[in-house]
């Protein structure tokens, strides 16, 4: 795998030291038309972000060790560690303002069967599917809301999905990369269907949060393949002509150019 880890290594461990700035002792209140509209909707992106991350860890652990770069399974111990961060920012924010959590639901239990299903590329395109829809979301959610904490969790949240997707997708251009023409655009191709039916189902779901945040299905739709393309629309790239050196935007490490 020729793909710099060392600068992921480094990036996850210097943010898992960065505690998010959410001013949670600022009085402020929620309105009632806006807990009614974002209630269902936010408690189903929390128990999302809460999953343990068993099979993803499993997996990038066996891959890891396959191809000599036990690293990959320290970063997915910190990458898991921080979407669990983002389910308590959540949840905290829920709590406060008497949200209920869930326990379970239909879109949630879908991914997850998908995961277990999985081998290691294909989890990652499953995980960039959600990660890629959920960068708008959390702009509609933000965009709509008047509680300056949920508009600073959705600050911290995008800043850390922009990460994880660019994350996800340099290793999965490492595997297009390896590929058959004939493999990498069928690939492609359903991956981009599953795509697709994820954007309507998200958009039908949350469609209150999102109408809120100025976002029509047209806008919903055109924003989210604006994402996916601008991270996997030259999947069969090699990585060295996708550098990762974007991570600028996520933190003050400088990544040197070595794969």
């Amino acid at each position: 795998m020729k793909l710099n880890l060392k600068i992921w290594l480094d990036y996850f461990e210097r943010n898992a030291r960065s505690p998010a700035h959410v001013p949670w002792r600022e009085p402020e209140v929620l309105s009632y038309a806006e807990k009614t509209r974002i209630s269902r909707s936010v408690a189903t992106f929390q128990l999302g972000e809460s999953s343990e991350g068993k099979r993803l860890q499993q997996l990038a652990d066996n891959f890891g060790q396959s191809v000599g770069r036990p690293e990959l399974g320290a970063i997915t111990r910190l990458f898991i560690k921080e979407e669990q961060h983002h389910a308590t920012l959540l949840g905290r924010f829920m709590y406060t303002h008497g949200i209920a959590c869930k326990s379970r639901d239909w879109t949630d239990g879908v991914f997850r069967r998908l995961r277990r299903l999985a081998n290691y590329e294909t989890l990652l395109s499953v995980l960039i599917t959600a990660e890629l829809i959920a960068l708008v979301y959390y702009r509609a959610l933000q965009q709509q809301s008047g509680s300056v904490v949920l508009r600073c969790i959705c600050s911290k949240l995008l800043c850390d999905e922009r990460a994880h997707v660019e994350f996800e997708a340099s290793i999965l251009r490492c595997f297009h990369r390896q590929q058959s023409r004939i493999k990498s655009i069928l690939l492609r191709r359903g991956h981009q269907l599953l795509f697709a039916g994820a954007v309507l189902v998200v958009n039908i779901e949350h469609r209150h949060v999102l109408h809120s945040g100025g976002y029509t299905f047209r806008k919903f739709w055109r924003s989210c393949w604006q994402e996916y393309h601008q991270y996997l629309g030259q999947a069969r790239l090699p990585a060295t002509r996708q550098p990762i050196t974007n991570l600028a935007r996520f933190s003050k490490i400088k990544p040197d150019n070595s794969l």
